[in-house]
């Protein structure tokens, strides 16, 4: 697994790897769930009064088109995460959500920012790389960054 190097905040492989664990064990609860339409995405909430932090269960509404870390008014078709392939064994499953946990961090600006785990029908790419839109995800699992990551 490599680390990007423009990431917000420095994160080391054991990072990603406690974080992708929790992850994978998320997806290993919810596999009666998943059917072959349905698609595993993770993304970066950061909780605001605009945008409270999700509850498991809840549905994300679709995502802002940022620019410069800026957000614009532009709505996208869906909700913007980062796929997770579930093709495969389970040792490439597990590469799969490392992988991907490690590019969902790119977006984390603060150690409160929240990781959530979604569940949803893919409708397409976005602009970023790794990015997916799905159709209004069901958030099936979710957790504080700090609660895993200490600094």
């Amino acid at each position: 697994m490599r680390l990007p190097d423009n990431m917000l905040i420095k994160y080391t492989e054991r990072d990603v790897i406690r974080l992708g664990t929790r992850v994978l064990a998320i997806i290993l609860r919810n596999l009666q769930r998943i059917r072959p339409e349905t698609t595993i995405g993770v993304r970066v909430h950061r909780p605001c009064s605009e945008y409270p932090e999700p509850a498991i269960g809840d549905y994300l509404r679709p995502s802002w088109r940022w620019e410069r870390d800026e957000r614009t008014e532009e709505e996208l078709e869906g909700t913007s995460c980062v796929k997770i392939d579930l093709a495969g064994c389970a040792d490439t499953l597990r590469n799969e959500v490392y992988n991907a946990v490690a590019e969902v961090l790119n977006y984390v600006w603060d150690l409160d920012d929240v990781l959530l785990v979604l569940i949803g029908e893919e409708i397409g790419l976005g602009d970023d790389i790794e990015e997916t839109l799905l159709d209004w995800p069901e958030v099936i699992g979710k957790m504080t960054i700090s609660d895993v990551i200490r600094r």
